[in-house]
Parts: C-alpha cells; structure tokens; sequence
C-alpha cells in the first residue's frame, strides 16, 4: 500500500484483495485507502504508531482492532459512508489493507513474520473487531449463525425428503 510489502505472502495477499474489487468500485476502494493512510500518516499518530509497534505483544489483534478503529474514522468523516450501498461491500477489503500494514510495519521492526496463518489470524481479528462497527454485537452474531444453520439443516432435511421420495418411487 505504501510501498512495496516486505513478504511476498503480504503482497499477494494484498494483491488478491484488490483484484477482487470490482472496477466499477475502484475509486471508492482507492478513496477510501488514501483518507486511511493520509490518517495514519499524521504525525500524532505517526507517534502512537511507532510506540505501539515498538511495544506490542500481539501484533495481529492490534492489526485487526487498529483497522476497525481506522474504519470508524473514515465512516465518521465520511458521514457515515459504509451505511451507502455503494460504499459498505469495500469496508471489510479496506479493513484488511489497513491490517495489512499494521503488520508490514511489525514485520519490518522484528515483531511478527509473516505466514498464511498469520494472515489468517488477522482476517480473523479484523472481522470480530468490524463487527460492532455495524451494530453486529457477539450475541447477535452468534444469533445470526445458530439461524443459519438451522436453515442449512431445514433446506438439507427437504432436499433429502424429496431425493428419498423419488428414489422410493424407482
């Protein structure tokens, strides 16, 4: 994003993120990359940036609750763009950029070393720490998904009564 990433793990990880944005959104997606890192280079918190990374223990949930916050300061300057339609898919693929680089950083000053688990890790911390972002709390997550799979287990039960009463027809 600022530059070419330290591993080549990042930059294909960053590389695939931007392929996946659809053109139409493109300059949204690189709006919203350039209010983020015109951010993060302010130099207040440029500051806390350096002492943070110099200090961390747990790169990868600083990384996700850094992007999080770092989103919520876009949508807040930006009067509450993620709630726009056109705006809100690119919130998560900007999220991680940010992430992303949180984590370049750490790698560059010996914090972390960048793996596909690591990564991994990281879509994950970021995604639990978007969430209240959109109003989504962890009970009304795990809510979400109990349904979800009751609904995978209703829609399994009906195909499989439909493929048992045509196979006993046979």
């Amino acid at each position: 994003m600022l530059g070419q990433p330290s591993s080549p793990i990042l930059a294909q990880a960053e590389q695939a993120i931007q392929a996946k944005i659809p053109q139409q959104l493109q300059n949204e997606f690189q709006s919203i990359l350039k209010a983020g890192l015109t951010i993060m280079q302010a130099p207040q918190l440029a500051q806390t940036m350096k002492h943070r990374l110099m200090s961390d223990t747990n790169p990868i949930k600083t990384a996700g609750e850094g992007a999080a916050r770092m989103m919520a300061e876009i949508n807040k300057q930006g009067g509450n763009i993620f709630s726009n339609p056109q705006y809100g898919p690119l919130a998560m693929p900007c999220a991680l950029m940010f992430a992303y680089e949180y984590l370049d950083m750490s790698s560059k000053v010996g914090k972390i070393q960048i793996t596909p688990q690591v990564l991994s890790h990281t879509v994950q911390s970021v995604g639990h720490a978007m969430l209240p972002l959109f109003g989504v709390t962890p009970d009304k997550m795990h809510s979400m998904i109990a349904q979800a799979h009751a609904q995978k287990s209703q829609s399994a039960i009906s195909q499989n009564g439909i493929i048992g009463a045509q196979t006993q027809g046979a």
